[in-house]
C-alpha cells in the first residue's frame, strides 16, 4: 500500500514537472508561462522565503479543500511538514507538500474533483488542467512562478491535494535537503 502511494506521488510529481513546465512542440507555452503575468519557467518569485513558500502552499490547500461540497469532508490531514524540489536555475526550489482529505461515506472523489474545476475556472492565478488518469478523478491547478496543485481521487475514497509552491531562491546556508 505504501509503495503504491509514493508511486502516485512520484507521478504527480513528474506529471506537474512535465506538464508544468514544457510546452509540446508547435503549442503555445501553459498558463503559467511568459505569456501569463510575465511569470515562466525557470523565474523565481522574487524575495520569497522557503518559510513563505510553505505558507502560501499549505494557505491554497486549506483553500481547495474549502471549496469541496459542503458535507463532503470528514477529515483533513494536512502534512506539517514538507521537502523541496529544485525548480530549474541554481538554488531555486520549490516547496512540496500535501494533504488528505477524508470524504464523508456519500461523497465521491468523481463530484469533488468536479466542484473544485469549478471553483477556478475562472480564477486567474491558478487555472485546472483535467489530469483524470486509469478511471481515477483529478485536476491540476497550474499557478505563477511554476507552482501547482494537483487534486486527485483516490480508490479509497479519499482526495489527496498535493501542493508545489511558486518557486524561490534557496539562500546560501539552507539545505536543499532538510525538511521544512
Amino acid at each position: 500500500m505504501r509503495s503504491g502511494r509514493l508511486s502516485a506521488i512520484g507521478g504527480g510529481i513528474a506529471l506537474l514537472l512535465l506538464t508544468g513546465c514544457v510546452a509540446a512542440p508547435g503549442t503555445s507555452p501553459s498558463p503559467t508561462a511568459s505569456d501569463r503575468k510575465g511569470d515562466g519557467v525557470g523565474t523565481t518569485q522574487p524575495e520569497l522565503t522557503v518559510e513563505n513558500a510553505k505558507r502560501i502552499a499549505q494557505g491554497i490547500e486549506n483553500d481547495i479543500v474549502a471549496a469541496f461540497p459542503e458535507g463532503s469532508v470528514r477529515t483533513v490531514e494536512q502534512t506539517p511538514d514538507g521537502v523541496l524540489l529544485r525548480c530549474s536555475a541554481d538554488r531555486a526550489y520549490s516547496w512540496i507538500g500535501r494533504t488528505t482529505v477524508e470524504l464523508t461515506p456519500d461523497a465521491e472523489p468523481q463530484n469533488v474533483i468536479e466542484t473544485v474545476t469549478t471553483a477556478y475556472r475562472n480564477n486567474d492565478e491558478l487555472v485546472p488542467e483535467d489530469i483524470t488518469e486509469g478511471g481515477l478523478p483529478g485536476v491540476q491547478l497550474n499557478g505563477p512562478y511554476g507552482s501547482g496543485y494537483v487534486v486527485s481521487g483516490e480508490r479509497s475514497g479519499n482526495v489527496t491535494i498535493d501542493s508545489f509552491s511558486p518557486c524561490f531562491v534557496l539562500p546560501e546556508g539552507k539545505s536543499s535537503s532538510a525538511r521544512y
